[in-house]
């Protein structure tokens, strides 16, 4: 029996950025298990770092098995010295050759069966390689761990021929993030773990050129060391377009290995077609007959490209970057003649060419802002009448290019979507017999579609997003190759429709033919009903009928056992789901937000996967059924905007509910007391709110909770047992003008927003040691404040205090301080290291009016509404958070009636943009006649006639001349008292009447506004 001998340790630097690799590398080989062989395939592209990882494993583990050993570059030496040469390696560890009395394959097989063996195969590139030297787990004995290294993560595939799937696991590399990347290329380029103050922001850049690859972070790392600034920034700018000779040369390995269709695809990639869904390419590759599926599945087993999850291609920078180069050698000195053109000025010379001998297959223009072209009308190509000669052109991606001539495409058989690419370009398509796909995707200036030439082949046309668009033009009749829904049923393949914002006509009479689909998307469709034979979409996950005219779902719908999304969101036209919902085993998500649903039905109880369920803005859902109580996978719930209530007592059971969001629900009063059991909650966000009733008394069962916002909530106390909230990081009170008392909080608070009206001294800041960021604003005081060693940012409006404790200057982690305290006199030492400080000192009565919210401005006792024009009553909770516009005028004023028609039409410009836009007009007249006549002839809401809140409002304001707008932010503080000047300045375009706002419309020109509401006040003085 021969005995293989242990290597010798490798000398390794310490390893930088892999951890959880290694983790799951050990994890993997298990050295404790001993009853099982295992294979360990490390794959991922060249210079990923795969045989430092290797090394490093066999250096920690080595020890624990009968024999080792680590052979490297088998690639290489395969290819040099045959199969033989590492077998016998293989046989004779360090030692002496053998003399070969046995074959050496058999010799492998019979001499380690019963040892504990440890073999590290590096660089391996086929199955043969491996078959040879380890090509089963019975020829090496129990607790037996053989390691691969490969590019290649195929070679170690599951098939009859080869190992068995319980004896093999794979590992994938990954590239460094930035903090990781930057430790590694310090290390090369200072010898030091973090570049210096003076080469920070080059190392970064530098780093960015990598992609993260750690042998181009070493190896540019090293051409840096101990070089000038000027000397880095030629390195980097050229490393930018060019890669690095050792990088480069390492990743041509896996590229030199492909066949040419593959070889192909990957140039394509490399300039084209980067985080690019793959099926858009695809008919171009097929109709070049590069095979593409195969080609696409060939270069992600090699680590070359990536199918990320949503099906789109993505490629490492370091090899988009070999694939460029590739290209670039083809001409060095004469880009015209390169397969494929990507940089912007080489494209345009190209196109402005008379010369015969350019005829690249692949172009790109995609910057309008090019040298020379720098005014938007020089950025339109006066003489491209040379594209037609391009006969070799597959690709032509145009960008945000627009033409005013119409040049001929020959031979193009893919397009590519251009923002602004204008369709005269496409008129003459005539020749372009082999075209396979055109993508207008947001064509803006796009009207019609083109002329589509007799005998095209096109297979696909994406017109996404091509918002001027009104003609199909009839020629489309010509496309033999694309199917249209008229006979989709025919489609029995069809696994994905999307229709989004057409007229389907009678398309969906089909639907129920099409049994292989898995998703439907008819979102902004015209479609009113869905077909009872929906249920024969046995296959369907996905059904997306957002912003449709659909008014009921059929019974039937509940037959779709493994649908999984159902967004109904703005379907306004929906008031109802028919009880089979419940029959929809695994639906995971559905959206009814912004439908006029009123409830749900009991039998949405069973729907035992369902993790997302989203009423926002449902106004007519007053309450949820009981039957809520069964959501057991219910994760996230948003009834936001709703006219709930209450909730249900049986909200308690969602024990897998993470986030609740309750904005807005103006009518909730109060949380069940069994609210407080939901464990797993993490986020709840009520802001705007009623909550007047208050919170569950006890909150302890609330263990998972990080984040909680009751911002302008009527809330007014909290309860103790707040202070069991462990996990409780975020806590925003902001604008909560009723909150009276301030229990002890939970010290896990790293961020506190608190407005109080509560006069508590002493309340406890000593143990949130955690507290990074706190916001305060009230007329609470500040004991214990010096035991906030980890505040970074402060802000204090606080009314009543005169000091600020001495222990205040003891903040050493305080960066940013902003003080507003009327009554303050008296100020100890800054803290040391503060960058940045606001100070304000103002009167007590100054900083009470900038501390007003809406419902202190208008709200005074049981006068807490507003009336509309038939005298209905609205509240003013109801209009909480918004931005306010004071109109301040008099009837009898020549000014006023001026100046309102500019109001009544900004009103109805605003109002139609935005149902929250509301005008507000307070009257002060002398008689009930005379208002009635006046607001006969406004189509908003007022304050009624001769209300005790006006006389109030107008002293708060000092208003001295009439008319004058007044506006206020979205919390009640006095933002200007000049607004009528700016909005004869500048229109409605002047909202929010901010100093920045106006300043920006000063430098750029008008821009549109948010909506704000108008409060207008005529006065007789």
């Amino acid at each position: 029996m021969i005995k293989l001998k242990p290597r010798k340790r490798y000398d390794i630097a310490p390893l930088v950025g892999i951890d959880g690799q290694l983790y799951s590398a050990m994890k993997s080989l298990d050295i404790q298990s001993g009853d099982d062989v295992r294979y360990i395939g490390i794959h991922g592209m060249g210079g990923i770092g795969k045989t430092t990882l290797a090394k490093f494993i066999f250096n920690k583990i080595s020890a624990h098995f009968d024999c080792s050993t680590f052979l490297e570059n088998v690639r290489e030496v395969a290819a040099h010295h045959g199969i033989e040469y590492l077998q016998e390696t293989l046989l004779n560890g360090l030692g002496p050759k053998l003399t070969r009395q046995l074959d050496l394959h058999e010799k492998i097989k019979k001499s380690f069966c019963k040892r504990k063996v440890l073999i590290f195969l590096d660089d391996v590139d086929g199955w043969e390689q491996i078959k040879k030297l380890a090509g089963k787990s019975t020829w090496f004995g129990s607790g037996s761990r053989i390691v691969v290294t490969t590019r290649d993560k195929d070679v170690l595939a599951i098939r009859e021929e080869k190992l068995n799937e319980d004896d093999v696991w794979h590992l994938e590399m990954g590239t460094l993030n930035l903090d990781d990347a930057l430790r590694l290329f310090s290390r090369y380029a200072f010898q030091k773990e973090s570049p210096p103050h003076a080469f920070r922001e080059l190392s970064e850049e530098a780093v960015s050129v990598t992609g993260g690859l750690p042998l181009a972070l070493i190896v540019i790392g090293s051409l840096l060391h101990n070089k000038d600034s000027g000397v880095w920034k030629d390195i980097i700018d050229r490393s930018k377009r060019i890669p690095l000779k050792e990088v480069k040369e390492r990743m041509r390995i896996s590229y030199d290995n492909l066949e040419h269709e593959q070889k192909q695809i990957f140039l394509e990639v490399a300039y084209f077609f980067i985080d690019t869904e793959k099926t858009k390419p695809l008919y171009m590759w097929e109709a070049c007959e590069y095979y593409p599926r195969w080609a696409l599945a060939v270069l992600c087993s090699r680590s070359l490209v990536k199918i990320s999850d949503n099906d789109r291609i993505w490629i490492h920078d370091q090899l988009r970057d070999l694939g460029r180069d590739l290209v670039r050698e083809e001409s060095l000195n004469n880009p015209k003649k390169r397969s494929r053109i990507w940089v912007q000025e080489e494209a345009v010379q190209v196109l402005m060419s008379k010369e015969e001998n350019e005829n690249p297959e692949g172009l790109r223009l995609n910057c309008p802002v090019l040298e020379g072209y720098r005014k938007p009308n020089d950025w339109r190509l006066k003489r491209i009448g040379s594209i037609g000669s391009l006969t070799k052109l597959r690709f032509l991606d145009l960008g945000m290019v627009s033409f005013s001539t119409s040049p001929q495409v020959t031979s193009v058989k893919s397009g590519k979507d251009g923002a602004n690419c204008s369709i005269l370009f496409f008129v003459h398509l005539q020749n372009a017999k082999n075209l396979k796909v055109i993508d207008l995707t947001e064509a803006k200036r796009l009207e019609r579609t083109p002329n589509f030439p007799t005998g095209m082949t096109l297979e696909r046309l994406i017109l996404a997003r091509c918002w001027c668009l009104v003609a199909i033009d009839s020629s489309i009749g010509n496309l033999r190759c694309l199917s249209f829904p008229n006979s989709i049923h025919n489609l029995v393949q069809l696994k994905c429709i999307k229709l989004n914002n057409l007229d389907l006509g009678n398309f969906v009479h089909s639907l129920g033919a099409l049994s292989s689909l898995v998703e439907l998307d008819l979102k902004g469709t015209d479609i009113r009903k869905l077909p009872d034979a929906i249920e024969e979409l046995k296959l369907l996950v996905e059904l997306d009928l957002g912003s449709t005219r659909i008014i009921e779902l059929p019974q039937s719908i509940g037959g779709l056992q493994n649908l999984k999304l159902l967004l109904l969101k703005g379907c306004e036209a929906v008031k109802a789901l028919p009880d089979s919902i419940g029959g929809l085993k695994s639906l995971v998500r559905l959206d009814l937000s912004g439908t006029r649903i009123i409830q749900l039905p009991d039998s949405i109880g069973g729907l035992d996967n369902l993790k997302l369920l989203f009423l926002k803005g449902c106004e007519a859902v007053k309450a949820l059924p009981d039957s809520v109580g069964g959501l057991k996978s219910l994760v996230k719930l948003d009834l936001s905007g709703t006219g709930i209530i209450q909730l249900p007592d049986s909200i308690g059971r969602l024990q897998s509910l993470e986030e609740v969001y309750l904005t807005q629900c103006k009518q909730l009063r109060e949380l069940p007391q069994s609210f407080g059991a939901l464990g797993k909650l993490e986020k709840l966000d009520a802001q705007s709110t009623d909550l007047s009733k208050g919170l569950p008394s006890e909150l302890s069962g609330l263990s998972s909770l990080r984040s909680m916002d009751h911002s302008r909530s009527r809330v007014h106390q909290l309860p103790p047992s707040i202070i069991h909230l462990s996990h409780l990081q975020t806590l925003k009170l902001q604008g909560c003008f009723k909150l009276k008392d301030i229990p002890d909080l939970p010290p896990s608070l790293t961020l506190l927003d608190l407005r109080s009206n509560s006069q508590k001294e002493g309340w406890l800041l000593s143990n949130l040691t955690k507290l990074t960021n706190m916001k305060v604003e009230g007329h609470l005081y500040l004991d214990g404040i010096g035991s906030l060693h980890s505040l970074t940012k402060l802000e204090l409006r606080l009314w009543s205090i005169t000091t600020i404790p001495t222990e205040f200057g003891s903040l050493s982690q305080l960066k940013k301080l902003v003080l507003d305290c009327p009554k303050l006199n008296h100020v100890p030492e800054f803290p040391p290291n503060l960058e940045e400080m606001q100070f304000r000192a103002t009167d007590i009565e100054t900083a009470e009016e900038e501390a007003h919210t809406l419902e202190s401005i208008l709200v005074s006792g049981d006068r807490d509404f507003v009336i509309t024009n038939g005298g209905a009553k609205v509240q003013v909770s109801d209009l909480l958070g918004k931005n306010i516009l004071l109109y301040l005028s008099a009837f009898q004023s020549s000014s006023c009636h001026i100046l309102l028609p500019k109001v009544v039409q900004a009103y109805h410009e605003n109002k139609a943009k935005d149902e929250a836009f509301e005008v507000i007009f307070i009257p002060i007249e002398r008689d009930h006649a005379t208002f009635e006549q006046y607001f006969s002839r406004m189509p908003w809401l007022a304050l009624p006639f001769g209300d005790q809140r006006i006389s109030s409002l107008l002293t708060k304001l000092e208003i001295r001349d009439v008319p004058e707008l007044v506006a206020l932010g979205p919390n009640g503080q006095i933002i200007t008292k000049e607004g009528r000047s700016l909005l004869e300045a500048y229109g409605m375009d002047t909202y929010p009447f901010t100093d920045d706002h106006i300043e920006d419309m000063d430098m750029y020109g008008y821009t549109s506004v948010r909506s704000a509401i108008l409060v207008f006040i005529p006065h007789v003085f």
